[in-house]
């Protein structure tokens, strides 16, 4: 039964996904933040280093991905156009309605300012 293989490797490598972007994820938290930046004006232009409580120069700060797996997802299904049949039921359906009576425009009228004022 080739579907239950396929199956069976998608749900291993989903799992193995799932712990490979755990483990990944909790090391990026666990690293130590940068005491402090140092701006550098360079020859190119001002730059920007993250430094620790020594005042030696780290490396650049890891941007940990929490929704790593939001990324694997596909694209969104795209919904059918509906034939010219399914329209034209759906506009006797909403001909078949009662209307409504129309009621007469009344203009809004200017009121008085409240006495106390």
């Amino acid at each position: 039964m080739p579907g239950v293989t396929l199956r069976a490797c998608l749900s291993a490598l989903l799992a193995v996904t799932l712990v490979v972007t755990a483990q990944t994820l909790a090391a990026a938290r666990a690293q130590p933040a940068p005491a402090g930046t140092m701006v550098i004006c360079a020859a190119q232009g001002l730059v920007t280093v993250a430094v620790d409580a020594q005042g030696e120069p780290v490396g650049p700060p890891h941007i940990c991905p929490d929704g790593a797996l939001a990324l694997m997802a596909g694209p969104a299904p795209v919904a059918a156009p509906l034939s010219r049949a399914d329209v034209t039921q759906v506009a006797r359906a909403f001909d078949t309605r009662a209307r409504a009576p129309l009621q007469p425009f009344v203009p809004f009228a200017a009121r008085a300012p409240p006495r106390f004022l």
